[in-house]
């Protein structure tokens, strides 16, 4: 079952291509949501998004991790849209913000900066709050007064949600600054039963700083109690600290965004527990996102989709962005699937792999994350998704473009997130691994950046193994990297977990490094975690080629491409590889727990060498072709009918 970290549970969905039915293929729709059970069935004419070819991706092993911290547990890292590294270019730092190191007296609660002046090869530490609280989930970022140039003239701005001392319950928010030369500490705990203070919940959320001497962070609070009738009311509030020079702190003001969603029979609204905002790096245009099924849309848009303001005053007055025909995004729906439920396949805008976004040099917005299925447009049922499996899904980035939306697609992965119950401490729920979808733009925000996480579908079918990806994008010119597997082959392959990726790239020359950081717990939940700042995942200009290009010649790794088709096939698979010098490849083909069903060794000349395996004699399903040429390995999914 998929989980949306949404108000609800997403739907499993399943692709049946059983030995037993040699026909026609199945999609098997079945989950329960609050203890009741469903199923459906719907039948794959020519599943399209089944035949899509796979993303290409490579491997590039150059990286290295340097331990910077720790932390008391795993929960200071445990949600990938709080801000915990970032980087300043002006002053040249990258600050991570956790839990304190668990060698430090005090307990869990304290808040830590650990900083590098010099791209990540030595770290300093400051605490930035203190005992008097228990802060939880923080998030920071780097002010730096204008025509700064000094790192310690440059101020930190941390925030995060307070927990009771007995750890049974939320009771406020931490808003604290610090001179990154450890003075002007500014240490503020806002508690939710002040008479003064606006109820917020977790202030973390896509924490920024733009250079008009502004701090932006995100809360919200759920309501229970506003109406007799007891419908949840999901208010979110956009936080604007603005630089004091006298107190050479920040002084906040607060603009809230009242949901319109719709609302379930049991009072729940149709939305995430989640906003966001993102801003130019001069701070003039912003933009505030909602996720959720607005009031009043009309029939093909009862899903989870983005709903968005905009400034263009730098956050004095907002304006509500119109809908968006995203049934009209065909890289979208040639990706998605339709249910006997609905009579069009629908976009599902999720959380759950990862939710991201940031401003271009065009004052665009950018949005990246997951879009699945919706499975039904029942009143109740509107948080449902349809997920296949085996599984695959697509990640994108979804933009503006002059006031209408466009959208690529980032890669695609086959493993599922993994509930790791080896981390757990008894009682306590398993610990969730997703593919932590994030953003990074350059200093000039011409070129974008992603990251996330995925695991070697040869071995595993969940998230249990996970490597370093990341991919970007030439926004101006119109360019893309490849996909990229940064820790395959390493001595970090399939250990990387909560992942951080800072909201900024560093950039020398034409090379333009994405500063990324990995925690690694020591045993269970509430034990140690360490952290580790990992160097190498860089891209030059020379990585950004034509998107429409498919033979890919940027890299000594990129010494061939696959092409498989027929996709699915019955009688033969039709296989080329694409050689950039001649030599000889291994082809394999491997059936979906990764046993080997067929090999043939090919002598390669430059340019296409084609060859063919015959799959009538085997059982339907799914299955993978795998070319190796001098140690460098590339694979498609196939389906056999």
């Amino acid at each position: 079952m998929k989980k949306n970290l949404l108000f609800s549970i997403g739907l499993a969905a399943t692709f049946a291509a059983s030995a037993q039915v040699a026909t026609e293929a199945k999609l098997s729709f079945e989950g329960t949501k609050n203890g009741k059970t469903t199923a459906d069935y719907y039948t794959a004419q020519s599943a399209s998004v089944i035949k899509k070819t796979p993303e290409s991706s490579v491997t590039r092993a150059a990286v290295n991790q340097t331990l910077i911290g720790s932390s008391w547990n795993i929960y200071t890292a445990l949600v990938s849209e709080s801000t915990c590294l970032t980087y300043n270019p002006e002053v040249g730092m990258l600050m991570m913000t956790h839990r304190q190191n668990d060698d430090k007296t005090g307990h869990s609660g304290i808040i830590q900066s650990t900083y590098s002046t010099d791209g990540g090869a030595n770290w300093s530490e400051h605490i930035v709050s203190n005992e008097a609280y228990w802060g939880r989930y923080p998030s920071g970022v780097i002010y730096n007064p204008q025509g700064n140039t000094n790192p310690n003239e440059a101020y930190g701005a941390f925030y995060g949600p307070i927990v009771s001392q007995g750890g049974d319950g939320w009771v406020g928010n931490y808003w604290t600054s610090i001179k990154m030369d450890g003075s002007n500490g500014a240490d503020t705990a806002l508690y939710n039963d002040s008479i003064d203070v606006k109820y917020q919940n977790m202030v973390r959320v896509t924490a920024t700083a733009t250079t008009d001497g502004k701090v932006r962070v995100v809360g919200d609070s759920i309501d229970w109690n506003n109406t007799d009738n007891g419908i949840m009311e999901y208010t979110a509030y956009l936080n604007t600290g603005t630089f004091n020079p006298t107190t050479k702190a920040f002084d906040y003001e607060t603009t809230s965004f009242v949901s319109d969603f719709e609302v379930e029979s049991s009072g729940e609204i149709a939305g995430s527990v989640f906003s966001y905002t993102a801003w130019s790096v001069d701070g003039t245009v912003g933009y505030f996102i909602m996720l959720g099924v607005e009031n009043g849309a009309d029939a093909n848009h009862r899903t989870f989709l983005p709903i968005v303001w905009k400034s263009a005053d730098s956050g004095s007055s907002w304006t509500k962005q119109p809908a968006m025909d995203w049934m009209g995004i065909t890289t979208i729906t040639d990706r998605i699937l339709p249910t006997t439920a609905l009579a069009s396949a629908r976009p599902f805008f999720t959380t759950a792999n990862g939710f991201d976004c940031t401003v271009d040099i065009n004052g665009e917005l950018h949005i990246a994350c997951e879009i699945s299925s919706q499975f039904s447009d029942n009143q109740d049922s509107l948080a449902y998704t349809a997920v296949l499996n085996p599984y695959m899904t697509f990640f994108y980035d979804v933009h503006t473009t002059n006031g209408a939306w466009d959208a690529i697609v980032i890669d695609s992965i086959y493993t599922s997130s993994y509930d790791n119950t080896d981390w757990s401490d008894s009682g306590q729920d398993a610990i969730t691994v997703d593919a932590r979808l994030q953003m990074s733009r350059n200093a000039d925000g011409s070129k974008i950046f992603y990251s996330w996480m995925t695991s070697n579908i040869d071995f595993v079918t969940e998230n249990q193994i996970p490597d370093l990806y990341a991919k970007g994008w030439d926004v101006v010119n119109n360019l893309e990297t490849v996909a990229t597997n940064f820790t395959g082959g390493t001595a970090f392959e399939g250990f990387n977990f909560f992942t951080y990726m800072s909201d900024m790239t560093m950039t020398e020359g034409s090379t333009f490094t994405i500063p990324m950081t990995v925690s690694i717990p020591t045993d269970k939940q509430l034990d140690p975690m360490q952290h580790f700042y990992v160097s190498g995942i860089e891209f030059t200009t020379e990585d950004f080629i034509d998107p429409a290009v498919l033979s890919v010649k940027n890299t000594e790794a990129i010494n061939h491409s696959l092409t498989v088709f027929p996709n699915p096939a019955t009688d033969n698979i039709n296989i080329e590889v694409s050689a950039q010098n001649n030599g000889v490849a291994t082809v394999e083909l491997l059936n979906i727990v990764g046993q080997l069903v067929d090999v043939q060794t090919i002598a390669l000349n430059t340019g296409v060498n084609r060859t063919n395996i015959e799959v009538s004699n085997l059982v339907s399903g799914v299955y993978f072709v795998r070319a190796t040429v001098n140690g460098v390995s590339s694979t498609s999914r196939v389906i056999v009918e």
